[in-house]
C-alpha cells in the first residue's frame, strides 16, 4: 500500500473515531490501536530492504556488524516506545507512556554500552601509544 492510501486510510479512521467516541469510546481506541498495529506491520515490511543496504554499506566501509545492530535496534526502541507512548497519552494514562518513555531511554543507555567501552578502548590506545 502507498504512503498516500495508509494516510487516507489513517484519516478516515481517524474521522471515524472522532464521531464515535462520544458514543463508545472503547471501540474508538481499540480501533486506533488497530489501525495503529497495521500501520507498524506495513513499515516492518519495509526494512528488510534499507537492512541490506545499510549493511552492504557497513561491510564496503569496514565498519562492524556488532555496532550496524545496535544502530538498528537503537532505531527499534525509539520508535516502538514512541508510538507506544503517543497510545498510552490517547488512552488518558500519562503514567503510563512515562515509564515507557524511562524504559527505552534505560534501554538505550544499555544498548550503548558496548559502543562506550569501544569509544573507550580507543582513546586509551591513542593516549598510551
Amino acid at each position: 500500500m502507498s504512503i498516500v492510501g495508509v494516510a487516507v486510510l489513517c484519516i478516515i479512521v481517524s474521522l471515524v473515531c472522532k464521531i464515535i467516541e462520544p458514543n463508545c469510546k472503547s471501540v474508538s481506541m481499540v480501533l486506533a490501536v488497530a489501525l495503529v498495529g497495521f500501520v507498524m506491520l506495513l513499515a516492518i515490511s519495509g526494512l528488510s530492504d534499507i537492512t541490506a543496504c545499510i549493511s552492504r554499506l557497513a561491510s564496503k566501509a569496514q565498519i562492524e556488524q556488532d555496532y550496524i545492530k545496535i544502530i538498528f535496534k537503537s532505531m527499534g526502541i525509539c520508535y516502538i516506545s514512541s508510538i507506544a507512548c503517543n497510545c498510552c497519552k490517547d488512552c488518558g494514562e500519562n503514567a503510563v507512556a512515562s515509564a515507557v518513555e524511562t524504559l527505552a531511554k534505560i534501554s538505550l543507555a544499555v544498548l550503548a554500552l558496548p559502543l562506550l567501552n569501544a569509544v573507550i578502548s580507543i582513546v586509551e590506545a591513542l593516549i598510551y601509544e
